[in-house]
C-alpha cells in the first residue's frame, strides 16, 4: 500500500505514518475499545482533557504501520498519527482527507465519505498547538473551513524546521484515508461524474418550476404531483454529488438530518411519480380495482418509510442527542 502523504516540492516531509483501528460496533453507537485504558480515560474527560492525553504520546506504541491495514469495515472509528516535517513556511494549506482510489476526483459519488474527523495538531513538545474539526456530519460553525461540507480538510500551517506531530481521529470510510497537503489556491478538480449530477439537477428542476407554473394557472393536481416528484429528484441529485451542496445550502448546523432524506427522498420519488401517472391517465375511470390497489400500495410505502425513519432515529438516537 503507498504512502498515503508525501512531500509537496519538498516544503512539507513525512517521516512517518501509523494508524490505530479502535471500533466495535454497539448497538448503533461505535466505542473506542481497542484498549480498555483508551476507553476508561477517554470516556471520562472533558475534550480539552482528551487533547493533552492524545498529544501526549501516552498510547504511541498501539499505532501500527497504515500498510499492515488492508481495512477497517465499515463506520469505522480509527486514528491515524502522522510525523510532519515543514522544510518551508506554510500558512493555512488544507490537509484533506480522501480515500486512495487512483480516479478519486472523478471516478464516482462517494470519493469523500467521512463523518466525523477530530483534528490535534501537537509539537516535538508534546503540546497541543489546535484541535480541528471536519466531516460530513459535523456542523459547520465547528469546522475551520465553512464550506463544500463533502470534503473533509482543516487548516495546516507550519515553519521551517519545526515539527508536528499530527492525530486523526476518523469515523467513516472502509479503507485508511488517504493525506494529502494542498495548496488552496489550486482549486480541487471537479469529478466528471459531479458535473453530470448538477447538469442533469439543474435541468430537472427546471422542469419542476415549470410543472408548478402550470398547476398555479391550470389547478390540475397532474402538474403538482409531476413538479413535486421531479423536486425531489433535483434534491435527490444534490445529496450525491461529492460535496454535498444539499448540507450547505439547507441543514448547514444539523448534517445529521441528511440521513433522514436519503431514507425519504427514494420512496417518495416513486410514490410522486405514481401518482401523476395515476392522474395523468385518470386510473380512477378506467379501473376501480387497479386504482384501488395502487393506492392502498403507496399508502403502505408510506408507513414503511416512516417506521424507516422512526427506526432510523432510534438507532442512531438523532431525535433526542446528536451523533458525537
Amino acid at each position: 500500500m503507498p504512502v498515503p502523504l508525501s512531500s509537496i516540492n519538498n516544503r512539507i516531509l513525512v517521516s512517518s505514518i501509523s494508524a490505530l483501528n479502535e471500533t466495535v460496533p454497539c448497538s448503533g453507537v461505535y466505542l473506542n475499545a481497542l484498549a480498555n485504558k483508551l476507553v476508561t480515560i477517554f470516556s471520562s474527560l472533558s475534550l480539552s482533557k482528551k487533547a493533552i492525553v492524545v498529544c501526549s504520546g501516552k498510547f504511541d506504541d498501539k499505532f501500527k504501520p497504515v500498510s499492515t491495514f488492508k481495512n477497517f469495515g465499515g463506520n469505522s472509528n480509527y486514528w491515524l498519527r502522522l510525523l510532519l516535517i515543514t522544510k518551508d513556511s506554510i500558512k493555512n494549506w488544507w490537509l484533506l482527507l480522501r480515500e486512495p482510489g487512483k480516479n478519486y476526483y472523478s471516478a464516482n459519488s462517494s470519493a469523500v465519505s467521512y463523518d466525523f474527523v477530530d483534528a490535534y495538531f501537537c509539537n516535538q513538545k508534546r503540546q497541543l498547538l489546535s484541535h480541528q474539526r471536519t466531516g460530513v456530519l459535523v456542523p459547520i460553525s465547528q469546522k475551520s473551513i465553512q464550506e463544500s461540507a463533502g470534503i473533509s480538510r482543516v487548516l495546516f500551517s507550519g515553519s521551517p524546521q519545526k515539527n508536528q506531530i499530527v492525530y486523526l481521529k476518523i469515523r467513516g470510510g472502509v479503507l485508511p484515508a488517504y493525506v494529502e497537503i494542498h495548496n488552496p489556491a489550486v482549486p480541487l478538480p471537479a469529478g466528471n461524474l459531479d458535473e453530470k449530477i448538477l447538469v442533469q439537477g439543474g435541468i430537472i428542476f427546471f422542469f419542476s418550476l415549470f410543472s408548478f407554473c402550470l398547476f398555479f394557472f391550470l389547478k390540475d393536481k397532474t402538474y403538482l404531483f409531476f413538479g413535486i416528484y421531479t423536486l425531489l429528484l433535483t434534491l435527490n441529485y444534490l445529496t450525491i454529488h461529492s460535496r454535498t451542496p444539499v448540507i450547505d445550502w439547507f441543514v448547514p448546523e444539523h448534517p445529521e438530518w441528511i440521513g433522514y432524506a436519503n431514507i425519504i427522498i427514494s420512496p417518495f420519488i416513486f410514490i410522486f411519480f405514481l401518482l401523476f401517472g395515476r392522474s395523468f391517465i385518470n386510473l380512477n375511470l378506467l379501473s376501480k380495482k387497479t386504482d384501488l390497489l395502487l393506492k392502498t400500495m403507496i399508502v403502505l410505502w408510506i408507513v414503511i418509510t416512516i417506521a424507516r425513519v422512526v427506526l432510523y432515529a432510534a438507532t442512531k438516537y438523532l431525535i433526542f442527542l446528536p451523533l458525537v
